[in-house]
């Protein structure tokens, strides 16, 4: 009995909540009621739910405040709000309009318009004599340039010459970053400016001098799809939901107009239907 008495007062209530907000709405600038609905629907296990945990006055005062400031337009004027409203306007577009899967050709046609995106670095195997600070100290300079004359006397005996390094003699097919990885920048830029015509040196980096003997240069090229298609393939994607987006927001653009006086906007009224009111 009592629960029936307590659900005669909520609906009551609802109603006399519904009949205010309707009234707010019908004296609201125009266009202003369509931005919230002064319906306030609840299910009644969620409202037995509620009731049963004595919340919902509160849950009530929540939703209220919620529309009070949907009506009031704060949601105009609030960076988080704007931003939130802004990301789901933006996934209900693209929703409305999801980009076509994309095959084979469309895959390599995106590549060949973006190779630039999509490049094998150049790629240097030399072989290298070494000579560390730590060993040869203020001879370092000395002993490399009597280094360079042994090489050039024989320019294929140096496996026993200079000091052990970290990574071996002969680097095989690494690109650029991966010298600068080991030898430091200035190395590297010297290095892959030779010429592959013999010993060269002595080059110093910050771990000593070195004779190098460039081999090969494998040229950049741009990468094959089938050595990249998990990133083409995302890249793609990304690109054909960004103009489905783009032409989505072209179509709303005819249903706004941006004036420079926000005061031109006209201020209308309407009275309410008596068939509004419950």
């Amino acid at each position: 009995m009592n629960f029936r008495i307590a659900g005669c007062c909520i609906a009551s209530f609802l109603a006399g909540t519904a009949l205010t907000l309707k009234l707010a709405q019908a004296y609201a600038p125009a266009g202003e009621s369509s931005a919230f609905s002064t319906v306030i629907a609840i299910t009644p296990a969620q409202h037995q739910a509620l009731e049963a945990r004595h919340e919902m006055d509160r849950w009530l005062d929540d939703e209220l405040l919620f529309r009070e400031g949907l009506r009031r337009g704060y949601a105009l004027d609030d960076l988080i709000v704007r931003r939130e409203l802004q990301r789901r306007a933006r996934e209900a577009l693209l929703a409305e309009h999801p980009p076509q899967a994309a095959g084979d050709e469309a895959l390599q046609a995106y590549l060949d318009q973006h190779a630039d995106r999509y490049q094998a670095p150049a790629r240097y195997t030399f072989e290298q004599v070494y000579l560390s600070c730590g060993a040869h100290g203020a001879q370092l300079e000395a002993d490399a340039l009597a280094l360079g004359a042994r090489l050039r006397a024989s320019p294929d005996d140096f496996a026993k010459l200079g000091d052990p390094f970290p990574n071996g003699a002969r680097r095989v097919a690494v690109s650029a970053a991966r010298i600068v990885s080991e030898f430091g920048l200035a190395f590297a830029q010297d290095v892959t400016q030779l010429p592959a015509d013999g010993w060269h040196g002595p080059i110093p980096s910050a771990l000593g001098a070195h004779w190098v003997r460039l081999e090969r240069i494998e040229p950049g090229r741009t990468l094959a799809l089938a050595e990249v298609r998990a990133r083409v393939a995302t890249d793609y994607a990304e690109s054909e939901k960004q103009e489905a987006l783009r032409l989505a927001l072209a179509s709303l653009r005819g249903r706004y107009r941006v004036v420079d006086d926000p005061s031109a906007i006209s201020i209308t009224r309407r009275v309410t239907d008596e068939s509004e009111i419950p």
